[in-house]
């Protein structure tokens, strides 16, 4: 992007500082991506609370858990 020859560029540099366009662009793009993480993170974590639902329902809850029962005895 060189300033020669080129009057748009020259007006349009002028009304605004070169620093804050990058800027406020970086924090829209901030925005939108964390608003799509909450989204994402939202149905994920749904998604995990129904799995461990399931895996309570599954498992007893009056059975004992034997611990060691598959390892050889020596």
């Amino acid at each position: 992007m060189s300033n020669t020859g080129d009057n748009n560029n020259n007006e349009n540099d002028e009304q605004i500082p070169p620093e804050t366009v990058p800027n406020l662009l970086m924090q829209a793009l901030i925005g939108e991506m964390t608003q799509l993480m909450r989204i994402e993170l939202e149905a994920v974590h749904a998604r995990v609370d129904r799995i461990q639902e399931n895996a309570q329902q599954r498992q007893p809850r009056d059975m004992p858990i034997r611990r060691g029962e598959n390892q050889p005895k020596g």
